[in-house]
């Protein structure tokens, strides 16, 4: 998955099969919003440090909540 400013714009197949969502209701969410509450600051921190430039982790685990609301390590 890709996101430039708040939103996907580039989806694949294994991010609709991992999130349920299909790619036209990812690409109308933004960055965050399926990452569980636990987890949401670090991935919007990581998310909007990377579009900044900043350096940041390669490698990081997030909680997410699928469509069907099932939790997810991701």
């Amino acid at each position: 998955m890709v996101h430039q400013g708040d939103y996907w714009i580039y989806a694949n197949r294994a991010a609709v099969e991992i999130s349920g969502y299909t790619e036209e209701e990812l690409y109308s969410m933004r960055f965050w919003d399926f990452v569980h509450p636990d987890h949401k600051n670090m991935g919007k921190q990581i998310g909007l440090d990377r579009q900044q430039g900043k350096v940041v982790p390669r490698d990081y685990e997030l909680k997410i909540i699928t469509k069907n609301g099932a939790e997810k390590m991701g």
